[in-house]
Order: C-alpha cells, then sequence, then structure tokens
C-alpha cells in the first residue's frame, strides 16, 4: 500500500551546471535558488532576488518592466536612519535617498543584462494580494509597517496576471530567445490576509500559471502540490506552521534537482554537495580541515573541469 500521493513532474531536463538562472519572487524561491547557485558551475551566472522577496505578480513584473527613475524616485521613504524603497524588501536600503535610487537603478540594469545571457528565469508567486499606496499612487511590494489607513488592499485576477506576464515573456524571448521560464507557486500560505481569502489568491495564481505555462518555452515545478500532498503533514512545517520546514525544502529540492538536471548532473551535484556539508562541518582541527577540504575541491575541478567555488 501506498501512503503517500507522488507527484509527477515533467521538466524535460531544462537545467545544467552550467546554466545561467535569474530568479524572483517570494522567500521560497530564495530557498530553492540559493540551492542552485550553491552547486553552479558559474555561480556569478545566478541572481537571486536582487530587489528581495517580492511576494505579488504586479511587484515582480514592475522590476522585470524596468521602472523609470521617477518611480524609484516617489517610492523612496525615510525610516531611521536609512532609506527604504516601497517596490523593494526591506532588505534593500541604503544611507541616502539618491544612493537607494542609484542602487535600484544599478540592479535593474543587471537585472536586463542577466535574462539577456541567462538560459532561465524562475518566477515564484506567493500571493495575488497587493498593497495600493494611495499618496503616491504606486502599487507596492513591501510596507515597511506604514500604517494601514495608507495602503488599498486588492487582489490580482488571473486575468491580470496573465496578460501582464504575456507580454513580459514575449519582449523578453525577443531579448533572449534561448530564455525559458519556469514558474511555481510558493507552498507559504498567507494566513494573515485570512484563511479563504489566501485560498482564492492561491486559485488566481494557479489559473494564471495554467495558462501562461501552455507556451512551449514555459514550465511548471509543483512546489506547491509537492507541500501539499507528497508531505501532507504539520511535521513538514516550521513552528508557525505556515513556512515549510528546511526538511520539507530540501524534500522538494531533491525532487527539484530529479525533475531539471539530467542523470549525469545530478552525479556531479551530489559531490558538489557533499563537498560543501564537509565545508560547514565544525572541526577540532581547523588546519586539517582547510587542508582537507581544499583537497577535495582540487580532485573534483580536476575531475569535471569546473569550480562551484570561484566566482
Amino acid at each position: 500500500m501506498n501512503f503517500r500521493t507522488p507527484i509527477t513532474i515533467d521538466t524535460n531536463e531544462i537545467l545544467s551546471l552550467e546554466t545561467g538562472v535569474v530568479s524572483l519572487g517570494s522567500c521560497f524561491s530564495e530557498s530553492i535558488s540559493q540551492r542552485i547557485k550553491n552547486i553552479s558551475a558559474s555561480p556569478s551566472k545566478v541572481l537571486v532576488n536582487p530587489f528581495g522577496v517580492l511576494f505579488n505578480p504586479n511587484s515582480i513584473a514592475g522590476f522585470l518592466n524596468n521602472y523609470e527613475e521617477g518611480e524609484l524616485s516617489k517610492s523612496i521613504i525615510k525610516k531611521g536612519e536609512a532609506y527604504y524603497s516601497l517596490l523593494a524588501h526591506s532588505s534593500v536600503f541604503e544611507k541616502t535617498k539618491d544612493e537607494l535610487i542609484s542602487k535600484l537603478l544599478n540592479q535593474q540594469q543587471e537585472l536586463i543584462s542577466s535574462l539577456a545571457n541567462s538560459n532561465i528565469l524562475i518566477i515564484t508567486f506567493g500571493s495575488a494580494w497587493y498593497y495600493y499606496h494611495q499618496s503616491t499612487s504606486l502599487n507596492v511590494a513591501n510596507c515597511h509597517k506604514i500604517p494601514n489607513k495608507e495602503f488599498e488592499k486588492r487582489m490580482l485576477s488571473a486575468s491580470e496576471i496573465i496578460d501582464s506576464y504575456q507580454e513580459i515573456f514575449e519582449r523578453l524571448k525577443e531579448i533572449n530567445p534561448e530564455l525559458n521560464v519556469l514558474i511555481t507557486v510558493s507552498p507559504v500560505r498567507h494566513w494573515k490576509d485570512g484563511y479563504r481569502e489566501n485560498t482564492v489568491s492561491k486559485a488566481n495564481l494557479h489559473t494564471a500559471v495554467h495558462e501562461l505555462c501552455k507556451a512551449s518555452y514555459c514550465h511548471y515545478f509543483p512546489s506547491y502540490e509537492i507541500q501539499m500532498d507528497e508531505l501532507r503533514d504539520y511535521r513538514f512545517y516550521k513552528e508557525d506552521m505556515l513556512h515549510p520546514s528546511e526538511q520539507a525544502i530540501d524534500f522538494i529540492w531533491n525532487k527539484f534537482k530529479a525533475a531539471c538536471y539530467s542523470p549525469s548532473d545530478n552525479k556531479r551535484i551530489q559531490e558538489i554537495e557533499k563537498i560543501n556539508r564537509f565545508a560547514e562541518h565544525r572541526p577540532s582541527n581547523a588546519d586539517e580541515h582547510k587542508q582537507k577540504l581544499e583537497e577535495l575541491k582540487k580532485k573534483f575541478i580536476s575531475s569535471y573541469k569546473i569550480n562551484p567555488w570561484g566566482n
């Protein structure tokens, strides 16, 4: 008897260790994409959330559409001794407004350049809910603890997401015909929106993604379904009972590797991850540990002619 409901994944081995990757989206996307970067033959070719965690499709689309400098300027607020943007996560900040605008413009340019030279764009949608800032007329990514009265809470329909991203993907394919898109829906539940509101939000995301993935270059990875069905137990959640545990993320990552990389790449990944785990050990003899680590890396690089630990 089978006590699980395994999810069938069909992504046609669209990644390799040499693949250039851009990843945008929720905190779940960071967990998976950082693992991609850790095993990449060219870590510098893997760009992960340059604007921090972005949950709603509007905010991700804004940066893919390249915000104007005026929009970025209008989005800047000061809290304490630092400046933040309503369009980016709170992890993105600077000491002055001008420095933050310059940083965001540079990151946008890096994003455009990376998309032109990457093989895969990974997008993880977290929620169809977003907030409209009334005084600036901006759809924001982060409210930065500004009073709720300054915002209007809105939900994106599936058709709005579809129309926006079909246009974005067509434009990106003109810039880079080799670009493929991998979309996933975050399994993290946005409980603060309300239990039913979260369900409707996820439904809109799934409906939109289903339509977008009808394009030959667009693929779906079922992280949501893996968490909800294969890992249908609260022991696979963190203490808040909303976010997947590290064990769950590792399980999903293993499914991701098996589906998205070739068998030969998976063999190399297994060795890379063993070396990375060895590097994380707390040895009793630091000098011996460092020497052994360097020997393992040199042996791997010599065997496979790639250096996942380089720049």
